[in-house]
């Protein structure tokens, strides 16, 4: 059985998000009557009725406002996204999975497809999703691929930690995490300048920076690899989720 924890650290009135719903902690950003962060906790509280998830962890940042009441505990975050995992780890151990307070269209199926990736034999994994299929906020950039053989892919910030003894990993990913944006800093860490490498060969080379066997896993939903970084996210967040309650009444 998995533990999870929810990374929702952010307390920066200047993010984007934050900025965008009126408060200074992005997990806390309002999206109609819910808050961010509780679309990654519902999909996680359906997986630990499935008995899938025996713990889900929050880590929060100081002073952040109390969660709507639920099957979590509440830890607080550390400086870095690594320094957070490590507390978790050490709150509940492995195997663990790691998602954001901003992975707020994670659904039951895609951590279904993630946690059956995760344990096959890999020490770490972390989810990538192709880049021609992700959900897209209208009007804004494109977001930042990864090519990978011929194909792009982008974070679905979803790792998963199944060794109990990951300090190597930590370390690395601490030092990769000084020179990239987190949701980045794994596959940055993994790139080749000169050429485009296979999957297969990102996984190696993964092993060799992490120190712990590394897999990628490919998640097709076009909902895994959305993310809230901006306000045009939120707002298309909002839009989908008055849209799903609108058909909800209209069933009704």
């Amino acid at each position: 059985m998995w533990n999870a924890v929810v990374l929702a650290g952010d307390q920066n009135p200047k993010n984007p998000v934050a900025r965008a719903g009126l408060t200074p902690f992005k997990a806390m950003a309002p999206v109609g009557d819910r808050k961010l962060i509780d679309f990654p906790l519902a999909a996680l509280g359906a997986m630990m009725d499935e008995g899938r998830i025996g713990r889900i962890i929050v880590a929060a940042a100081p002073d952040m406002p109390a969660l709507a009441a639920g099957p979590w505990d509440v830890i607080e975050a550390g400086q870095t996204i690594t320094d957070t995992m490590q507390r978790a780890f050490t709150v509940v151990g492995a195997p663990l999975l790691v998602t954001t307070c901003d992975a707020a269209m994670l659904t039951p199926d895609i951590l279904r497809m993630f946690l059956d990736g995760a344990e096959s034999g890999a020490e770490l994994s972390a989810g990538i999703s192709p880049l021609t299929s992700a959900e897209a906020t209208p009007d804004a950039p494109p977001r930042k691929g990864f090519v990978f053989g011929d194909a792009s892919y982008v974070s679905t910030n979803l790792f998963a930690i199944a060794t109990a003894s990951p300090e190597p990993a930590f370390a690395a990913l601490a030092r990769a995490e000084k020179r990239h944006p987190p949701a980045e800093m794994l596959l940055s860490a993994m790139s080749w300048r000169l050429r485009t490498p296979s999957v297969e060969e990102v996984e190696t080379k993964a092993a060799k920076l992490l120190g712990v066997s590394a897999a990628l896993i490919t998640l097709p939903q076009p909902e895994a690899g959305f993310e809230v970084n901006t306000a045009l996210d939120l707002m298309h967040l909002r839009r989908k989720w008055a849209d799903w309650v609108a058909a909800e009444e209209d069933a009704a």
